[in-house]
């Protein structure tokens, strides 16, 4: 277990029971729209009922707009916030720069929407994860445990893709964070996730970014270990 772990372990029963509440509450409102400002709400309402003081949050990709708008929402309830890679064009605002947002989100994206439209979904995970770990094969030389996690939430994908749009959070709304907010990025991460973190790290005020060395979009699912190090490392600092 990564030093970063440790402390966890003993709080488990306490995030097993506000994790069944929402569950719970998942299922007695399955209609709810699918999307970030949803799943900003489930944080909120978490922390809310976490009744233990105000957390530090760790995020990655689709959770990193979530996150945020939390952030946004509601600063008293966080102590910090650490994101890895938000992929998410509202912090561009360089014409070069969402022009090449847009080509690599195309790359990307399409073949998984046609998989999902074609209604094979354990199919468009296949596309989804070779496309984030940028490479066809990929997702076969994954470990049987983690492809059966990948295929067992299948069922999400078509409401991924028909998610309601996420709140619109610009360079000028991270800029008014007062919250200790930090962003890393892989260097080997494909331009759909790095165009859209160099600008969100610029605009944040607070915390520290940085780019991560020799790493890509799947990092903390390749090597939880090294990640969970950064994150330690990150939990020390003075901010």
């Amino acid at each position: 277990m990564a030093p970063a772990l440790r402390g966890a372990v003993g709080a488990v029963p306490r995030y097993l029971l506000h994790a069944a509440l929402l569950r719970d509450c998942a299922l007695a409102r399955r209609w709810t729209p699918f999307g970030t400002a949803t799943h900003a709400n489930d944080l909120v309402a978490f922390a809310e009922a976490l009744g233990a003081g105000r957390p530090a949050v760790v995020a990655w990709s689709y959770a990193g707009h979530a996150v945020l708008q939390a952030a946004l929402t509601r600063p008293d309830l966080f102590s910090r916030m650490l994101v890895f890679e938000p992929g998410v064009a509202s912090y561009v605002a360089d014409p070069d720069e969402l022009a090449a947002f847009a080509r690599s989100a195309h790359a990307m994206f399409a073949p998984v929407l046609e998989a999902v439209q074609g209604g094979d979904n354990k199919e468009a995970v296949r596309r989804l994860v070779n496309a984030s770990g940028g490479d066809h094969g990929y997702f076969d030389r994954q470990s049987v445990e983690r492809r059966t996690v990948q295929f067992d939430n299948a069922h999400a994908m078509p409401r991924l893709f028909a998610q309601v749009p996420p709140p619109h959070i610009g360079s000028e709304d991270l800029g008014r964070l007062r919250l200790p907010v930090s962003i890393r990025w892989g260097a080997l991460s494909r331009d759909v996730f790095t165009i859209s973190s160099r600008p969100a790290a610029r605009a944040i005020p607070t915390g520290s970014h940085a780019e991560v060395p020799g790493v890509g979009h799947l990092w903390p699912e390749e090597d939880p270990n090294g990640f969970a190090a950064i994150v330690e490392e990150w939990l020390h600092e003075r901010i």
